[in-house]
């Protein structure tokens, strides 16, 4: 049995997160930080232009943007207040081109 370090909560034994504060699951035999590359897919923004997302603009219902960091080939950063847990973090933002591109996404 698995449980969040964060909150305590009762997880599933191969899950990456928790569900309910958000947390990443460190696994017993993990090294290394708590970072990862969580990609979401089938996002349907309209003609959202990533890199330039204005401030108070809210990105799945849960990242507030405050503002740009910095860009480069494989997208834009922002920083954002994530709501459901109430901290600040940093979000990185990929193009369609760079999603669709197997090549490209097996580099991240």
């Amino acid at each position: 049995m698995v449980y969040c370090s964060k909150c305590g909560t009762v997880l599933e034994d191969n899950s990456d997160f928790c569900y309910k504060c958000g947390s990443p699951v460190k696994k017993e035999n993990q090294s290394g930080g708590v970072f990862k590359t969580s990609l979401k897919q089938n996002f349907s923004y309209g003609n959202l232009n990533i890199e330039n997302i204005e401030k108070d603009y809210l990105i799945d219902e849960r990242y507030l943007v405050e503002k740009k960091i910095g860009q480069g080939g494989f997208g834009a950063v922002y920083k954002v207040d994530d709501k459901n847990l109430g901290q600040k973090k940093a979000l990185k933002v990929l193009p369609n081109v760079i999603i669709n591109d197997r090549e490209s996404m097996d580099f991240l």
